[in-house]
């Protein structure tokens, strides 16, 4: 934990852009998700969240990358570009070799007769502040705004403060958590991709279009979605209603000439055996079964078969 030092009692810039309150968890989470770019910079090498070791450090506030922490100890720092490894140029937060940002890019420094801490910009490229461009402005910084400068984000947090997080990252967190909770919480489905087109079809009274089965099978098994396997399942969903006798193409004004089918359906004659096949696939799969209403008329429809 970093403490204020005495003397000193900025205030938070509230915007009504920004959430008023968040627990420290979500901050924790915003800042593990901030952009950074692919080359390592010598901020987040120096700075790194594995050396910061000290639990009791005097600051008046601090910058946080995904993976770095600097601790702002003086009144003014310099964020800029060295213009080698062993910095030179007196730059505090040194984003080297990011070669778009300026020598001396932007300067961080609290006012004593606002009482605030302020960003000015000094590189041609300007920065971002919790998404929105800013070039030449002085703005006053606010505890949780998110500073972006050519990719590279990180979190201004004072010491001691109301921390306010823009919506931005806060549903962008959100988004993340969804992500990879369907991520760690979905397999792949067990059931073949004919059984997965009958679901679909079944859903929809035996009649589906392409762009029916492929939504209904998106939906019902997000592991396509999230794994980025959405290509492979249309090109397997295009091939099985093509080569399997169980479906059969519906085109308008029934002439299949020149052109392509409207819809999809089961065909008839292939129905039973169809069925059978989506029935042994469920007796023989741990997988939880589809418990909706298709799935239920499919064990009707079987039954009444047999």
């Amino acid at each position: 934990m970093y403490s204020l030092t005495p003397g000193f009692m900025p205030i938070t810039v509230q915007t009504k852009r920004a959430n008023s309150r968040i627990d420290q968890q979500t901050v924790n989470g915003v800042i593990e998700i901030l952009q950074t770019p692919d080359q390592q910079t010598l901020v987040a090498e120096t700075h790194s969240n594995s050396k910061n070791q000290d639990s009791q450090i005097q600051a008046y506030a601090k910058l946080a990358g995904c993976d770095w922490t600097y601790y702002i100890q003086r009144l003014s720092i310099t964020i800029g570009r060295s213009q080698e490894v062993n910095n030179k140029d007196n730059v505090d937060i040194d984003l080297y070799p990011i070669m778009a940002v300026s020598r001396h890019h932007a300067i961080i420094n609290y006012n004593l007769h606002t009482r605030c801490w302020e960003l000015k910009v000094v590189g041609k490229n300007g920065v971002r502040i919790d998404g929105y461009r800013n070039i030449t402005n002085i703005v006053k910084l606010r505890s949780g705004c998110v500073i972006e400068i050519m990719g590279l984000e990180m979190m201004f947090i004072e010491a001691n403060s109301v921390i306010a997080v823009s919506p931005k990252f806060t549903n962008l967190l959100e988004s993340f958590n969804k992500t990879q909770y369907l991520l760690e919480n979905s397999s792949a489905p067990p059931y073949s991709v004919t059984t997965m087109i009958a679901q679909a079809m079944l859903a929809n009274h035996d009649f589906s279009s392409f762009n029916e089965i492929y939504t209904w099978i998106i939906r019902e098994y997000p592991y396509y979605k999230h794994t980025r396997t959405t290509i492979s399942l249309q090109k397997s969903i295009t091939h099985t209603l093509n080569v399997n006798k169980a479906f059969e193409p519906v085109y308008a004004n029934n002439n299949p000439t020149n052109s392509p089918p409207i819809k999809w359906r089961i065909n008839e004659k292939f129905k039973h055996e169809l069925l059978s096949y989506m029935s042994l696939e469920y007796q023989f799969t741990k997988f939880p079964t589809i418990a909706n209403i298709q799935d239920v008329s499919l064990r009707v429809s079987l039954h009444k078969r047999t």
